[in-house]
């Protein structure tokens, strides 16, 4: 898994959260807050924001795997467990698990979440 997160999978991530880009002229200037009128930077990958906006998208959206649990471990490094249960096409609901290693907390919990939902 990779260390470095691109500003490529950054901007991805916070669109896949709800952010939308304000465009003028073909330039993203600004972007706009999930499901608000206010306009808004996009947040820094931290504990804080990824709690704030991704992990509730996973507890409510049934277009992605049901989150049963996270567990942020500090032992070794910062690991992530990510357990879930996914519904397959035959309809058959399996229980799953992402484990992501990394120095940084954040990283490791927004590599969990991009394992899970596949971006």
């Amino acid at each position: 898994m990779k260390n470095e997160i691109t500003q490529e999978e950054i901007k991805k991530f916070w669109e896949w959260c709800g952010f939308e880009p304000i465009s003028h002229l073909g330039q993203i200037v600004s972007w706009r807050y999930p499901n608000k009128d206010r306009r808004a930077y996009l947040p820094q990958i931290t504990p804080n924001s990824l709690f704030k906006y991704a992990v509730p998208k996973l507890l409510k959206d049934d277009k992605y795997p049901q989150l049963t649990e996270i567990i942020l471990d500090p032992l070794e490094g910062w690991t992530v467990y990510l357990r879930y249960r996914s519904l397959h096409d035959d309809g058959c609901v399996e229980r799953e698990e992402v484990s992501i290693t990394h120095s940084t907390p954040a990283i490791a919990l927004f590599r969990a979440i991009q394992e899970v939902i596949k971006l």
